[in-house]
């Protein structure tokens, strides 16, 4: 008997530790969005731009006169938890988006986007 009841409390104990899954993604690389106030539009370069940031997460090659670069960090919290459906998946956490186009080797237009996020219900019955 005793042996029947430690097997269920084993076999209970892996499920309960397979129901339920956190991890933590980070991606990009975190920089200052307040540094921004220092970009003019028309008048910043793509050096000046560089010298506070750093190389971007991404360059595009636009056209010969236009280049697209993204400065880009997110903090991500992925929680899974089993359910009779398939798996329930929610994203939640922190973002920073700075999108500058070049004209030129000058700054044509910028765009910061940040703070926190989220998306529930990811996987499992729809």
């Amino acid at each position: 008997m005793n042996k029947t009841k430690t097997a269920l409390c084993i076999l209970g104990c892996a499920i309960l530790v397979g129901c339920a899954f956190n991890r933590t993604v980070i991606e990009g690389r975190d920089f200052d969005t307040g540094k921004a106030s220092q970009i003019t539009k028309g008048v910043s370069t793509m050096n000046d731009v560089y010298a506070l940031y750093g190389e971007p997460f991404k360059k595009e090659v636009k056209s010969s006169s236009e280049v697209f670069v993204e400065y880009y960090w997110r903090k991500t919290l992925v929680t899974t938890t089993g359910g009779f459906g398939g798996p329930n998946i929610r994203r939640s956490g922190d973002h920073k988006y700075l999108q500058i186009l070049f004209t030129n080797d000058i700054v044509a237009n910028y765009v910061i986007r940040q703070g926190p996020f989220e998306d529930a219900n990811l996987g499992g019955k729809k």
